[in-house]
């Protein structure tokens, strides 16, 4: 998956502009590549959600997730409405509080991870761990099959960003 990542963001960093498919090979490839290291450093090391926050910055969001669901107790469900509303929340600093932008869009993506861990999770883990047990494979597939509409969706519409030569 390193090689197939690194495939998706030599084809983003080639793009002149922004080019919405290419931004987004590159953010999905990040996030199984980030996924499949902190579940390994966790299930086959045994280094903590702890630990394991501190050590990898892509890691870091779904360790992040998984500390609060596992080690405070929370459970998928209250973690991923905590960080979407912590998500929300910036996005109200935006519209009302004059939050500047680009801090406001890197600290709400810095956010989607945990909020994308604990929804994963949900989907995906056997319903004797509180998920609804749809698998790695199923999971994937919607979020995969989520982001293809919403990106044929902004490229249809002309919504989102424009590019910028």
């Amino acid at each position: 998956m390193t090689a197939v990542l690194t495939v998706a963001l030599i084809l983003q960093f080639a793009q002149k502009h922004y080019v919405r498919w290419a931004n987004w090979r590159a953010v999905a490839r990040i996030s199984v590549v980030g996924t499949l290291a902190s579940d390994n450093l966790v299930d086959t090391f045994g280094v903590t959600p702890i630990t394991s926050t501190d050590l990898f910055t892509v890691a870091q969001g779904i360790a992040a997730g998984d500390l609060v669901s596992e080690q405070f107790g929370l459970g998928d469900i209250a973690t991923g409405v905590l960080f979407a509303l912590i998500i929300r929340s910036l996005s109200l600093g935006y519209a009302f509080l004059k939050l500047d932008p680009i801090l406001g869009f890197w600290l709400a993506y810095i956010f989607t991870r945990p909020l994308g861990a604990s929804v994963g999770d949900f989907l995906s883990q056997p319903g004797e761990y509180g998920g609804l047990g749809l698998g790695a494979i199923v999971t994937s597939a919607l979020l995969l099959g989520t982001i293809i509409l919403v990106v044929a969706r902004q490229s249809l519409t002309n919504n989102g960003l424009e590019a910028v030569e």
